[in-house]
Parts: C-alpha cells; structure tokens; sequence
C-alpha cells in the first residue's frame, strides 16, 4: 500500500465512522500524514524515540564502524558508523497480526 491509497482508505474510514457533515479531504489527509511522518523522522533524526500506543515505537540505533571485505576481490574497506531507524512493534499490534478474529477500531 502507498501513500495515496493509504491517504483514500483513512478518509474512507473517517467517513463511515464520523458524523456525515464532517468532510476531510484528500489534501488535508496528505498535509496530516506527511506532519506525522515528518515529525518522526525529524525525531528520530535528533536521538529521541517516537512511542505510538498499541502500534509501536521508533527508534534511532546506531551502528558501529566496522571492517567489510569485498568477498570478490577481498579489498578491504572501512565502513563508518551510522544512524538507521528501528520499528518495534507493540505487544497489541503483535497479537493483533496473529489473531483469526480481527478487532474492528
């Protein structure tokens, strides 16, 4: 699923869900989605973690520098330590995955 057809199943819901002569659009669902996803990775990119109930938990984990070896030509190389982002997923969201009979939100 991509942006825009997670962006059209949200309004869907919200729709269903909502009192009908509540109306959000297509835009305004993208500016909230890219602020939440921007906001996390704005986050993340500072060293702090982004804790989202019974969904799960973002995380910059830092990797270590370390020694890669080129297996063809056996050229060795030193690669540098980083930042990459880490999802956990929370406990609800696990035995949610792994439940026959889905809860409805």
């Amino acid at each position: 699923m991509n942006k825009k057809e997670l962006i059209k199943k949200v309004q869907k819901k919200l729709s269903t869900r909502l009192i009908k002569r509540i109306s959000i659009s297509q835009e305004k669902l993208d500016i909230v989605l890219g602020t939440i996803v921007n906001t996390i990775i704005e986050e993340n990119s500072k060293g702090n973690s982004v804790k989202i109930q019974d969904f799960g938990t973002f995380k910059p984990y830092w990797k270590k520098e370390r020694i890669f070896k080129h297996p063809k030509t056996k050229e060795v190389f030193n690669m540098n330590g980083k930042s990459v982002p880490k999802f956990h997923s929370s406990n609800f969201f696990k035995t949610y995955l792994e439940s026959s009979d889905k809860v409805k939100f």
